[in-house]
């Protein structure tokens, strides 16, 4: 949902440093939108209509297989870009983006914004390097879900989607889809960090008890 508060808009603007990207004034351009926990972004291919930067927040992207089945195949996190796979034509239809606590983005509405992007130099090179930094960070999570245990792999995906002193919000079934792992085996281990303390089950969910032990754990995968 578009939002005019423009004094949020520019203080986003301001911290985030989203301008130095642009050869261009971006403030006649870009707009401040707001989606509640579980709103949808873009719909599995449906019509890209702006290029979201995630200012916060945490945002999934599913893909649905032909077997019906729904998998996570990204975590957006705050300072993560939306849509520019779309803007550059390497992909027609979106996969579901949706928000997985509630989200606050800048974004350029590409009806009018299209062309002055596309034809940015400086943008485009910024554009570049973000799309192969997440062409490595996706060859990152494939190798380690080949070479480390599901305990690390597990850690480094609480510490990325727990906010702080919150619960786990995902079903599970979508953890172990994520993790490729059964979910058998992702409450065997669950219960394991729960026995070490990094872990505490309660009503509303996991939420984490022990953020250093939890990082250590994370930390080896790097």
């Amino acid at each position: 949902m578009r939002s005019t508060n423009w004094a949020r808009r520019d203080d986003f603007i301001r911290k985030s440093g989203i301008q130095h990207l642009f050869s261009f004034d971006i403030r006649p351009y870009i707009q401040l939108y707001y989606f509640k926990k579980g709103t949808a972004l873009y719909r599995e291919n449906g019509t890209v209509d702006c290029l979201y930067f995630v200012m916060s927040g945490q945002v999934s992207v599913s893909l649905t297989q032909k077997n019906g089945r729904t998998s996570t195949v990204e975590l957006v996190p705050g300072q993560g870009v939306l849509g520019e796979l779309e803007l550059v034509g390497a992909q027609c239809g979106p996969q579901e983006a949706c928000a997985m606590t509630d989200v606050w983005c800048l974004g350029f509405p590409l009806k009018q914004c299209r062309e002055k992007l596309l034809g940015d130099a400086l943008f485009l090179k910024h554009l570049c390097q973000l799309m192969g930094h997440k062409l490595i960070a996706n060859r990152d999570v494939f190798t380690a879900g080949q070479a480390y245990p599901l305990k690390n792999r597990l850690a480094a995906y609480l510490l990325l989607v727990i906010p702080k002193g919150a619960p786990l919000s995902q079903p599970l079934t979508g953890v172990a889809r994520y993790l490729g792992v059964t979910y058998r085996h992702l409450l065997r281990v669950m219960g394991d960090l729960q026995k070490q303390g990094l872990l505490q089950k309660q009503a509303d969910g996991y939420r984490i008890s022990d953020h250093p032990a939890l990082q250590k754990l994370a930390d080896e995968i790097q």
